[in-house]
């Protein structure tokens, strides 16, 4: 780790499921929790048809509604803790969780317990309709529940991933997050191409070149990557808490990555599971593409490259100026402060 890095050596856990070890999980805060399907288990919910649809369009399965049903008892049941926001998606579900007072058990302990009462549910409706099938013509099977003493098996994978409310305005957009993933799970299945080929992106009236996971720029957890030398100690600690934040968040850390300790907030960002949203001085060369780390960020979806239309091969050899950092540094917090109203016009670019 880079002697200079904001990062403090507990933060470094790549693991879906880490924890913020330095957070305090029975605190009254908001969470934006993330909790993935087992495989065995049939798909959470689906799309009918080929268009954009709103949460509610989402067909649910069996176990979709097992999940939804439960969502609705996890509130009833609790007063300090609730489940304010979710959307059920094929293979996993997103759940705005907000801890109103002081809880007596972390967090985890309250969704391990309803994880579980999700997966008790479904063993319930299962072997129910198994009575039921086997019934003989005419009779009625009594209801049955998973045996107590058997091991129950889970419908979703060991733990969870969670976020941790870092700004204002943040859990408007984390609802909008929830709300629009059908959206972009449509957008990805149409346009498949998304993260590996060339597009205009237009925003606020202004067209650039863009590679990459367009869909960063709606990651509800963002934030600019800049170093000076005017930075006071209290800049430099506010700082360091948001990249700590936002990496925890897997959220997209923007910058155009010039000075030496940029470059070390972005390659510790990545190895804590963050993305990266890189601003470029000049456009694509013809017949350019990424390589070696690019390239591998761009197929899993963690890298946006954002460039001016145009190419201009003698930017490459000459230096920058301070006139083209602060623009780009400029940009980037224009970027970082884009809201869900703002439009952006996509369109695929054909190469000459």
């Amino acid at each position: 780790m880079a002697p200079k890095s904001p990062f403090s050596k507990l933060d470094y856990n790549s693991h879906f499921n880490r924890r913020a070890k330095w957070w305090d999980y029975k605190k009254p805060c908001f969470y934006l929790i993330t909790i993935l399907k087992q495989k065995w288990v049939p798909k959470f919910a689906e799309i009918p048809s080929m268009y954009l649809p709103r949460p509610k369009d989402m067909v649910r399965s069996e176990s979709g509604r097992v999940i939804d049903a439960m969502i609705q008892n996890f509130n009833r049941h609790y007063k300090d803790i609730a489940i304010t926001a979710y959307v059920i998606m094929p293979d996993h579900i997103h759940m705005t969780v907000h801890v109103k007072a002081p809880i007596p058990e972390p967090l985890g302990v309250y969704m391990n317990k309803f994880k579980a009462s999700c997966s008790r549910e479904y063993a319930s409706r299962l072997s129910n309709r198994a009575a039921t099938e086997q019934a003989p013509a005419g009779s009625q099977p009594a209801p049955s529940s998973p045996t107590p003493n058997t091991e129950l098996r889970s419908i979703f994978t060991d733990g969870f991933n969670d976020r941790i409310l870092l700004q204002p305005g943040q859990l408007q957009r984390w609802n909008w997050y929830i709300h629009d993933n059908p959206r972009r799970l449509q957008m990805l299945r149409a346009h498949p191409d998304l993260f590996s080929h060339r597009h205009r992106l237009t925003i606020d009236g202004i067209e650039y070149a863009v590679l990459g996971n367009i869909n960063l720029l709606r990651n509800p957890d963002r934030c600019t990557v800049r170093h000076s030398s005017r930075f006071t100690e209290a800049d430099i600690a506010a700082r360091k808490l948001t990249y700590r934040l936002t990496a925890h968040n897997r959220g997209a850390f923007i910058s155009p990555f010039i000075h030496p300790n940029e470059k070390a907030v972005r390659q510790e960002a990545l190895r804590q599971g963050a993305s990266i949203i890189h601003i470029r001085h000049n456009g694509f060369p013809e017949r350019w593409k990424p390589s070696g780390e690019e390239f591998e960020l761009c197929t899993t979806g963690r890298l946006l490259i954002i460039a001016p239309v145009t190419y201009e091969p003698l930017k490459e050899k000459s230096a920058l100026s301070r006139t083209q950092c602060l623009a780009m540094n400029a940009f980037a917090e224009r970027i970082a402060a884009l809201t869900t109203d703002t439009p952006l016009t996509l369109r695929t670019h054909h190469r000459p």
